[in-house]
């Protein structure tokens, strides 16, 4: 079918206002900050799931590559581009309606394009006892996009796929696939039981290609009485093996419960001035009730105070940071205060650009307008997953630092304990746009890759334009894939490619 035809298609499914291949369009959602480019067919932008199912029957009638994304605000696993040039990008950032709220049973049903604001806005526009776990990308992020990325956030419920209770997801076979209980009209716990009976299928929708997600449901969490946030910072690089330790004993006997997020100075506050920040610098939060809140902050005193000496230990509360932002408006502005304001509010679920910002040095970004227009730098993303232990993390850490500093690129790093004895580490490097900066980079992922695959440390993520450097799975494990692949997507027309599926 040639591309008239095609166009005139589309059209007639989605109608002239939801559809576009302007150039200029089409140039934003094929780059990337990885400094990939990927070039489009056209882009679509579902309003309803039949529209779906229409381009779905269409699309494997023509043999017509399609790639979805929920909000395109990927930054560094790939942006908006798709797996291959000449798919239609399907943006599904107008099926952005907030469908419930249940602040008895606390949850929450969106589709794909709700942003972290904008259930931000609505929650503190309802005056809602519920919060949202927000994560470091951004204003303008969508929620169900990270989860179906099994990214992670700042609060108690900061392992966010962990959240999920059940789906909807329209299969490009044509099938309308509702998990857990939700397939059961009269089912009273289809929003509170995450399992239903049977096999669990939510996680094939995960870090796949097997359908597109119209419908999420998930848990939110009750604003507790009182919330703390925890800061810890040392001069001494010897310290990180000891903290992993710590916070790994916190986490199991459930004084901390939060996602903990342990930074080098760089990744902490970027280029920016900070007396504050230390060579390690640690941050999470504890909740509860005003005498659970005091008693997890005894416990976590003691166990610092036996295990560190010549650190920094700070507890913000609400009213301490109510103080600080009065003295830093009309006494005295110190450099650390926005920083700590910023990881404060992200623990009560407060969305920002700042981490953006920090982690670009650019002052001047947001994450509604970076993906307009061609970001000037490049940036990739670097991850790991490894065990919460110190022989582990400073061996992570030695094979990452020696790279970094051989091939001249400012080491930033954070390891965060997303459960007791698990650690993502996340690193990045930013260079010029330039084709021997880009090459330069690819080349170091690739080394970066190469020793922690060998090492026994693989990634928990990947994205477009970096999918080629991820290990292969086993025989069988592919052979499986392959086969719901074939189940689920019989003409391989959905994002072909995705996590080499």
């Amino acid at each position: 079918m040639n591309y008239p035809e095609i166009r005139t298609r589309l059209v007639e499914i989605f109608g002239p206002a939801n559809f576009s291949d302007d150039a200029g369009l089409l140039n934003t959602y094929g780059n990337s900050m990885s400094g990939t480019f990927v070039q489009p067919l056209a882009i679509v932008f579902p309003e309803t799931r039949e529209s779906i199912l229409s381009l779905f029957q269409f699309a494997n009638e023509s043999k017509l590559a399609l790639y979805p994304i929920a909000r395109g605000k990927n930054f560094g696993y790939g942006d908006a581009q798709g797996t291959a040039g000449g798919q239609v990008i399907v943006d599904l950032s107008r099926m952005n309606k907030i469908l419930e709220i249940n602040e008895e049973q606390c949850y929450a049903v969106i589709e794909p394009g709700v942003s972290q604001v904008q259930m931000y806005r609505y929650l503190e526009e309802k005056n809602s006892r519920l919060q949202l776990d927000v994560t470091g990308a951004g204003l303008d992020a969508s929620i169900c996009g990270n989860m179906l990325e099994r990214g992670f956030g700042h609060t108690n419920y900061g392992n966010r796929f962990a959240r999920i209770i059940n789906m909807v997801v329209v299969t490009p076979a044509g099938q309308v696939i509702q998990t857990g209980f939700r397939g059961f009209e009269k089912s009273d716990a289809k929003n509170t039981y995450r399992y239903g009976f049977g096999p669990v299928l939510d996680g094939l929708f995960t870090q796949s290609n097997f359908g597109i997600v119209v419908e999420l449901t998930f848990e939110l969490m009750p604003r507790p009485e009182r919330s703390d946030l925890f800061v810890f910072t040392t001069k001494k690089y010897s310290d990180i093996g000891n903290i992993v330790a710590v916070i790994r004993e916190l986490k199991l006997a459930g004084v901390v419960n939060s996602a903990v997020h342990i930074a080098n100075k760089g990744r902490a506050v970027g280029d920016k001035k900070n007396s504050l920040a230390g060579v390690w610098n640690l941050s999470g939060s504890i909740n509860g009730s005003a005498q659970l809140v005091r008693a997890r902050r005894r416990e976590i005193k003691r166990q610092f105070r036996k295990n560190f000496s010549g650190y920094r230990l700070l507890f913000i509360s609400k009213k301490i940071m109510q103080f600080l932002g009065w003295v830093q408006r009309n006494v005295y502005a110190t450099n650390a205060f926005d920083s700590l304001r910023d990881v404060y509010e992200l623990a009560l679920g407060v969305p920002t650009d700042e981490p953006l910002k920090t982690l670009m040095n650019d002052e001047s970004i947001t994450s509604e307008t970076i993906g307009k227009k061609p970001y000037p730098n490049g940036f990739l993303w670097v991850n790991a997953v490894c065990k919460a232990d110190g022989k582990s993390v400073l061996k992570l850490l030695g094979l990452l630092e020696e790279l970094f500093r051989r091939n001249n690129y400012e080491f930033r790093v954070t390891f965060t304990a997303v459960n007791p004895n698990t650690l993502i580490l996340i690193s990045n490097i930013s260079f010029p746009k330039d084709p021997a900066s880009i090459e330069k980079a690819d080349a170091f992922f690739e080394a970066c890759k190469k020793a922690m695959y060998a090492n026994g440390f693989y990634p928990y993520r990947s994205g477009s334009g970096t999918y080629q450097h991820l290990p292969g799975f086993d025989a069988q494990y592919s052979d499986l894939l392959q086969g719901m692949k074939k189940l689920f997507d019989p003409g391989n027309i959905l994002a072909p490619g995705k996590y080499n599926i």
